[in-house]
């Protein structure tokens, strides 16, 4: 057998430009999460352990990205402003996503602190997937860009009984290039003491 000899320079170009086409043939994918307000006006902290995203995809199938590290999160400093980034041009295996939930860090609990200081236990649910619709295709490059919405108000429920809260998730899933915000004022006409006076929302 005939070795045959390559010019170490030219050896190197090969490996650089085959990386760079590799590189262009995947799916990466960015997400952000943003929250909506609790119902209660009161609550000034509600903290958690972030450890990434779970997917769902067509079949049944699920599929994970992690941090490195679980992230402790307080999701009311994401109220107003720039959302949470999670992750920035992730690679992806090839699948069609079909929905998105997101994954806390294994043995840790809920913390919600109110505006007096007062802080109260709480457990984490595991919420339903928010709808999602994309899909990565092997050898095709694509690059795919959410921004995921935590309900607060619909999220995170409160035991008289026990003292102690639960957040079950409720997300919504909007392609970053069609998010967008409303605010605004409502006139509403309640009898005093009516409790959507101070705890009301508008959808």
């Amino acid at each position: 057998m005939t070795a045959r000899r390559t010019h170490p320079y030219a050896s190197t170009a090969g490996v650089a430009t085959l990386a760079i086409l590799l590189a262009g043939c995947e799916g990466t994918f960015t997400a952000d999460l943003a929250v909506g307000a609790p119902a209660d006006p009161d609550i000034a902290e509600v903290r958690a352990t972030l450890r990434g995203l779970e997917f769902e995809t067509a079949g049944d199938g699920r599929k994970k990205i992690d941090f490195r590290d679980g992230e402790p999160v307080d999701f009311m400093e994401y109220l107003d402003g720039s959302p949470l980034r999670l992750f920035t041009d992730e690679p992806l295996p090839e699948a069609d996503y079909t929905g998105v939930r997101l994954l806390f860090e294994a043995g840790t609990d809920l913390t919600v602190v109110d505006s007096l200081g007062g802080e109260f236990d709480g457990s984490i649910v595991q919420g339903e997937y928010a709808d999602v619709s994309f899909q990565v295709q092997q050898d095709e490059s694509s690059e795919d860009s959410i921004v995921l919405t935590l309900d607060l108000r619909r999220s995170l429920a409160f035991d008289d009984g026990t003292g102690e809260y639960t957040l079950k998730p409720v997300l919504v899933a909007v392609d970053s290039a069609k998010a967008a915000s409303v605010g605004g004022a409502v006139d509403l006409d309640c009898p005093s003491g009516n409790t959507a006076q101070r705890n009301g929302a508008v959808y």
